[in-house]
């Protein structure tokens, strides 16, 4: 244990267990690998005599337009006739190198490059190898970007809640990060991917108005209005049992000619520069073998 008794009773246990929707006990300690960094002593200690609070993402980069920002820079170099939208891969043929979606459509192709789920990956596409799927697990998350009528109180840009009794465990402000002069917030909520026993929308969000106004985000701000999204998967569950099914499933597709990428398609935590980085070297992978 590197935190303490104290720090991981108070905070690192049930703002984890609430952002999982787990127990801890079925993750492997390094699953968020360089985004929950190592406490040093030294380091430490040197920061009770000069403040230094710098980390992973202690600076950013956010569009003001919000991440899409990123896809419509990719866009711009690719010919529109070349994207397919609102079509739903339902089977990949991964012998006959085809794959088929929800149009009756059949596509054939040479390098297939796949950033759906891998539990629903698994589900689509005729592997011919044997994969416990029941290791591929995950939490939903809900979400809540809401606005109101004027400025936060707050100068943060997110906030995290470890307490039990309060139904998010993270408050970002879009407004402090833009500084706009209304406050607007995404709010979040983890579940287990498979429950049934959630509140509906509106309940939910009551609940929310009312732990917003209980922790001080909120007093008499009036609410506007808000956009609700559902996120499944959304954090998937890292442990050795998974590791070894992924290590398994993507050297067999590699020799198919399939990468599974991202988030969701590699099953792991990263960040959008990771999947952006992550798919220039399959990119440039791809060109290299098609010239040698």
């Amino acid at each position: 244990m590197n935190f303490g008794n104290t720090i991981c009773d108070l905070f690192l246990i049930p703002y984890n267990e609430k952002l999982y929707a787990t127990s801890l006990d079925r993750l492997d300690s390094s699953a968020m690998g360089r985004f929950f960094p190592n406490a040093n002593f030294d380091d430490v200690i040197r920061n009770f005599r000069v403040a230094d609070a710098d980390s992973y993402n202690n600076s950013f980069v956010y569009p003001e337009g919000g991440a899409y920002e990123y896809i419509k820079a990719l866009l711009k170099n690719i010919p529109r006739e070349k994207i397919k939208l609102n079509e739903q891969v339902i089977k990949i043929n991964i012998e006959n190198k085809t794959i088929t979606t929800s149009n009756g459509n059949t596509y054939h192709y040479s390098n297939l490059i796949s950033t759906i789920p891998l539990n629903r990956f698994i589900d689509i596409a005729d592997t011919n190898i044997t994969i416990n799927k029941e290791t591929l697990t995950c939490n939903k998350v809900r979400v809540f970007n809401i606005g109101f009528d004027r400025p936060s109180n707050l100068n943060e840009h997110w906030i995290y809640y470890p307490e039990k009794d309060i139904v998010f465990y993270r408050v970002g402000f879009y407004d402090n990060i833009m500084q706009s002069d209304r406050m607007s917030l995404y709010v979040e909520i983890g579940e287990k991917s498979d429950s049934t026993d959630e509140l509906a929308e509106e309940e939910l969000l009551n609940r929310v108005l009312n732990d917003l106004k209980k922790v001080g985000v909120i007093n008499d701000h009036k609410y506007i209005d808000h956009c609700y999204i559902e996120m499944n998967p959304a954090y998937v569950h890292i442990n050795e049992q998974s590791e070894s099914e992924k290590e398994k499933l993507f050297y067999h597709l590699e020799t198919k000619n399939i990468y599974s990428l991202g988030r969701y398609g590699a099953w792991k935590y990263c960040s959008i520069e990771d999947n952006i980085i992550e798919a220039m070297n399959i990119a440039n992978k791809i060109n290299e073998e098609k010239h040698d």
